[in-house]
């Protein structure tokens, strides 16, 4: 086992920023975690790297202790991390960010290859004020990369990269994970999470409140299907009435209803058939990740219908 975490509870005050949570992470396996804002990912995580401390519970990385100080340098040629926010000084060359990075890790990884795979080789005599948003999130994970970690802690991953970077970055990390590199990658880019992990947790202030493949989430929602179409006509109010009917989002002439029954797919088009509404790209397919958290998020208040 890579990772386990106990009855983890992290407070700050009367404040309880992860609630009894735990979870068991095998090596080679990617985990992506979600959640609103506030809901205590990043506590989590960071609590998991050492670099938070724990209420109470346990936190057991290969078998170590993370806020074991005696045992943080053992832990840290395992590790690395990717924070949600890095600064590193503006007149700073990226190769000499590069090179000290290198300097201080047992094995690793040749920097310039890793220049050239996240594109910032031109970038290599630039200062980091000189680079732009993008460059600079390339450039924090690329140095967390350089020890050739066998444990990676991602936090909102590709935030300001474009399309094809972050497409690039998902094959980087399935490269990793086949190489047996564990991944813990927290994110409120749900295709990151889909593309990536192989398990996902969702949290809900402070507690993990499931944790599975998207399968396994489907089965635990209970959601059956996505319907979406055009319309210009209001018909909201009429397909609310169907069963089985777990949400309907409206974005101008664009309707998407999540079904929790199959038959509820072909009844909604039967309705709008029956009621001479006219609509165009009629689509059903599988719930989306997106559905699936929102949904699981809302039963655990008991708001779903």
């Amino acid at each position: 086992m890579s990772i386990k975490v106990e009855n983890l509870v992290v407070k700050y005050g009367d404040y309880c920023a992860v609630s009894d949570v735990s979870l068991e992470i095998s090596d080679g396996e990617a985990l992506g975690i979600i959640g609103k804002n506030g809901a205590g990912k990043t506590t989590l995580v960071e609590t998991m790297e050492g670099l938070g401390d724990k209420t109470s519970g346990s936190v057991s990385i290969n078998g170590i202790d993370p806020s074991d100080n005696k045992n943080r340098k053992k832990l840290y040629n395992m590790i690395s991390v990717q924070l949600q926010s890095t600064n590193y000084p503006d007149k700073a060359k990226v190769e000499d960010l590069c090179k000290l990075f290198s300097s201080i890790c047992d094995n690793p990884v040749d920097y310039k290859e890793l220049l050239g795979q996240f594109d910032l080789t031109e970038k290599v005599n630039k200062s980091v004020g000189s680079l732009s948003g993008g460059q600079k999130q390339k450039l924090s994970i690329l140095l967390a990369l350089i020890s050739h970690p066998k444990i990676i802690f991602l936090d909102e991953l590709t935030t300001g990269l474009d399309p094809d970077a972050r497409r690039e970055l998902w094959k980087d990390l399935r490269d990793l994970k086949k190489k047996g590199v564990t991944i813990i990658l927290v994110s409120h880019y749900m295709d990151d999470i889909e593309m990536v992990c192989d398990k996902i947790g969702i949290m809900k202030k402070g507690k993990l409140i499931t944790v599975g493949t998207k399968e396994e989430l489907i089965k635990a929602s209970g959601l059956s299907r996505r319907i979406t179409f055009t319309c210009n006509d209001n018909v909201s109010v009429l397909l609310d009435k169907l069963d089985g009917v777990a949400n309907i989002d409206v974005l101008g002439d664009q309707y998407t209803i999540v079904v929790s029954k199959e038959s509820a797919a072909k009844k909604c088009s039967e309705i709008l058939g029956k009621n001479k509404i006219k609509y165009t790209d009629y689509v059903v397919s599988r719930p989306t990740l997106e559905d699936i958290f929102l949904h699981l998020i809302n039963k655990s208040n008991g708001d779903e219908k």
